[in-house]
């Protein structure tokens, strides 16, 4: 074989072409454009500053759903997908193409070579004499051989290298086969931006469920880019929509992974680590904040900007400082720029040395004030599914706190605007609330590594520092903006029963750390009105009281209220009524501790009448409260009536009736009201809640719950059958407590109870006295309308508010009585009497109606005389701790 006769042998090239190919992927892009409306942009380039798919469709889908716009957006993105999918297989093919002729080209070089040394053996040897030796011998036979055995070798590598670009090409196929069904992989994301296929403008449009990797180095670049940019938009060269379009979509990609409950890629949060610490270097913005939020402030007041870049660069930056802050998700303190950390703190909080290396002297309110308005412009242009991690959010609201209690609000230095918006993301995080009242959170520049509070000239301790800042918090008139206030404590009532036992514990300390917190003497001050006013003094002039808290900020008033209905059971609770007299001092820590199965938890007596006002200073809270409170008093009537326990079920109605009451004489105290003025004020919000009827239970659903869980001692299905049925019984606060009320509420209860098991008839055995009979009580419940006959059946009215009489009316109470000595309870275990010269089989039903009231009345005196506050001891209660 002749070196000149050797082939290399290449296998068929792939049947591919490469132009048609290229053609298809025109084809898509065309396609994909013109089913977006952009018929301008024919070849897919979406250059302009649509930064999200519903900005890049230039039809009207103000009417399209949801459903419709996904779908959409999962067509628009298999396209452009799909079109750059197919050209980068265009390029592989022509790679191994390529690679083909390389190898078919060597293989030749080497073919000639390899001749030229047989032809010339002068490459061997110099001189004459070796050429005539090379003759003699027939030395050219065995340089072809040599070379024909080189060559061999050389063709086993060539094609060995082929085979290897062959694999390569056929996992490249693979590849795309899997990345058309499946989308493309973050390396084939990689690839085709290195190829110039996608721009990060398509994946900022459509986002992918994972994108290609980045790099720090790649954050500190495209801030660069931003900043050039900015100090220049005329002039800047560079193409700032790709570096949005970077920025949107690790800011995309790490937000859909928050939501569907998994971490964002670690090299993103790198990527947004490094992009913030080189704008934190920034010195664009020479008149306002630095870092940055001076960035921030330069994009949101600079009209010689895009408009849209702009709007998209805060939306997208907020996104980042959000995710990059968020310790469940891989960020956290320690991850955010100076610039942020030093506004979410304060002046009071922020480190001389941190000040001075942002080039302060002094971070002063001036200062921070606007870095506040440039911290709510960035995280309130973020997404609001999206929340800070728990030092911002927290920080956020005790630096803002503080600031509002010194201040008496928000201060001349930042607007309301700011903080309540600050305030608001900061609520998002409940963690982070959890923390803030139960007196965990620690502050990093307040706390040494160990977890010691630092020396402070404004704060004794961390409980100083929380609870002046839940004082500026709460004891300031957010002239009807207080919902963002509201929304540190609208999550505890909506956990407070919810499935999952570990979120219930956490409501259930919160709750029990705002009671506790909001409570106490320096917020009471602060709050309430009182102040420094002594109430005691016989020239104290009303007029001099500020309303209450509640009074003025009703968001907040309802969200507090929502404790209470929630957790109702802890309000009735026995601690502190013991032996008779009452202990206002508060339960140790040990007894106060979440009760996951009894569903309570303890409250110290004093901090009860504390909150309680608070609720009762609220008009709407208090129609709450006082609905909460008398259902709660029905389901210890049924309690009594399931169980015949009367003596227990009395005092948890009669605490937190009491309780109530002296809530509103205290609330009456504190704005200096006579009694007369406190008992018209009292017996108003009774009758507006007697006037919504069994409407009035749409305002406390959570009781429902609340009772369900906690109390063991009566079904679900009952606690439902009295939300259902119940209707608020009385009309007037005073007639509530009345022994005559009590007596006929109670009967009536027994008293449908006995008619339902007698299929709607009257008891048959009653027994009249001199100066009523049998009859004539049946007679006067009918014409009262206590008892309502309806095709020959009869039924109870449980509310009094529709009888003819008065709920206390003697009459109907002689009348009820008469009927029930006709009737026995004998549903109820341990009460049907049996034995040896037993009469009947059960106790007898009128006196298993007095018996509760007989229980419940005595201990309602009880307590009411353990809980009699004048004005003389008021301010011994209020300054207890």
């Amino acid at each position: 074989m002749s070196i000149s006769g050797m082939k290399l042998g290449l296998p068929d090239d792939i049947e591919a072409d490469v132009g048609g190919i290229r053609g298809k992927c025109g084809t898509l892009d065309r396609l994909c454009s013109t089913m977006m409306g952009r018929a301008d942009d024919l070849e897919g380039n979406f250059n302009d500053a649509a930064s999200h798919f519903t900005d890049a469709v230039a039809w009207d889908i103000q009417g399209a759903t949801t459903t419709e716009i996904a779908k959409w957006e999962e067509a628009g993105a298999a396209l452009t997908n799909g079109a750059a999918i197919l050209r980068l297989w265009a390029d592989d093919i022509e790679t191994y193409r390529e690679t083909r002729g390389e190898l078919e080209e060597r293989w030749e070089n080497e073919k000639s070579s390899a001749q030229s040394k047989v032809d010339n053996p002068w490459h061997y040897s110099l001189g004459r004499s070796a050429i005539i030796v090379d003759v003699l011998r027939d030395g050219r036979s065995d340089r072809e051989a040599e070379q024909i055995e080189k060559l061999e070798d050389i063709r086993r590598t060539l094609l060995e290298e082929h085979d290897t670009a062959w694999e390569l090409l056929m996992d490249r196929a693979e590849q795309v086969e899997k990345d058309l069904k499946d989308g493309p992989s973050p390396e084939t994301y990689q690839r085709i931006l290195n190829a110039g296929h996608l721009g990060w403008r398509h994946l900022g449009i459509f986002v992918p469920e994972e994108g290609p990797p980045l790099t720090e180095e790649q954050g500190d670049e495209a801030a660069e880019e931003l900043e050039k940019y900015l100090q220049d938009p005329d002039g800047y060269e560079g193409n700032i929509s790709e570096v949005l379009a970077m920025l949107t979509l690790v800011t995309s990609s790490g937000a859909a992974a928050v939501r569907s409950g998994e971490k964002p890629p670690e090299d993103y949060m790198d990527f947004l680590e490094a992009f913030y610490e080189r704008l934190d270097g920034s010195l664009v913005n020479h008149e306002g904040p630095r870092g940055v939020l001076g960035v921030v402030d330069f994009l949101d007041g600079n009209d010689d900007l895009d408009q849209e870049l702009a709007l998209g660069f805060l939306s997208e930056m907020g996104d980042g400082i959000l995710l990059l802050s968020d310790d469940s998700v891989g960020g956290g303190w320690p991850r955010l720029p100076d610039s942020i950390q030093m506004a979410a703190s304060g002046p009071q909080l922020v480190p001389d040395e941190m000040a001075m290396e942002a080039g302060y002297s002094f971070y002063d309110q001036n200062i921070w004030g606007q870095d506040v308005a440039a911290l709510n412009r960035l995280l309130g242009g973020g997404s609001s599914d999206l929340q800070a991690g728990q030092h911002l959010s927290a920080s956020l609201a005790l630096s803002l706190g503080n600031a509002a209690e010194a201040h008496g609000g928000s201060g001349p230095w930042m607007e309301d605007e700011d903080l309540l918006g600050l305030i608001d993301v900061s609520a998002r995080n409940e963690d982070a609330m959890h923390k803030i009242f139960t007196g965990e959170y620690e502050h990093p520049f307040l706390h040494d590594g160990d977890g010691n509070f630092k020396e402070h000239i404004a704060f004794e301790d961390n409980d100083d520092f929380i609870n002046t800042a839940l004082a500026g918090l709460y004891g300031n008139d957010w002239e009807g903006e207080d919902a963002a206030i509201a929304k540190m404590t609208d999550w505890i009532s909506e956990e407070a029963w919810d499935d999952d036992p570990d979120k219930r514990e956490r409501a259930a300390e919160a709750a029990a750390g705002v009671i506790d917190r909001l409570t106490s003497q320096e917020v009471y001050e602060a709050v309430s009105g009182v102040g420094d006013l002594d109430v005691t003094d016989d020239d104290f002039d009303p007029d001099d009281v500020a309303s209450s808290f509640t009074e003025l900020n009703s968001e907040i008033a309802s969200s507090l209220t929502g404790i209470y209905e929630s957790y109702i059971e802890s309000f009735a609770g026995e601690n502190g009524f013991e032996d008779g007299s009452l202990d206002l001092s508060d339960p140790s820590a040990a007894d106060a501790a979440w009760d996951d199965d009894k569903g309570v938890f303890q409250i110290g007596v004093g901090d009860r009448l504390v909150f309680m006002e608070y609720l009762v200073g609220d008009s709407e809270s208090a129609e709450r409260v006082v609905t909460a409170t008398e259902v709660y008093g029905e389901v210890q009537m049924q309690r009594h009536m399931e169980g015949g326990n009367s003596e227990q079920a009395a005092w948890n109605s009669a605490r937190l009736q009491g309780l109530l009451d002296t809530a509103f004489s205290n609330e009456a105290i504190s704005r200096g009201l006579e009694v007369e003025d406190a008992q018209e004020k009292k017996e108003e919000v009774y009758e507006r809640v007697a006037g919504l009827g069994g409407d009035a239970l749409g305002m406390v659903p959570k009781v429902g719950t609340a009772l369900s869980y906690g109390a063991d001692y009566i079904s679900g299905e009952i606690i439902d059958g009295i939300f259902e049925d119940y209707v608020v019984t009385t009309s007037k606060g005073s007639d509530y407590t009345s022994e005559a009320a009590m007596l006929n509420s109670s009967r009536t209860a027994v008293l449908e109870r006995v008619m339902e098991g007698s299929g709607g008839n009257f008891p048959t055995e009653s027994s009249g006295t001199t100066d009523m009979s049998a009859q004539e009580a049946r007679d006067v419940l009918v014409e009262e309308g206590v008892v309502v006959e309806e095709n020959g059946s009869f039924s109870v009215e449980r509310d009094s508010g529709k009888w003819d009489s008065g709920k206390a009316d003697s009459n109907v109470a002689a009348a009820l009585n008469i009927v029930l000595n006709g009737a026995e309870v004998d549903w109820v275990e341990g009460h049907p009497e049996t034995g040896e010269g037993a009469s009947v089989n059960g106790t007898p039903a009128h006196e298993f109606a007095n018996d509760y009231v007989g229980s419940q009345h005595p201990a309602y005196l009880d307590v009411d005389n353990m809980l009699e506050f004048g004005r003389e001891n008021m301010k011994d209660l209020y300054n207890r701790k």
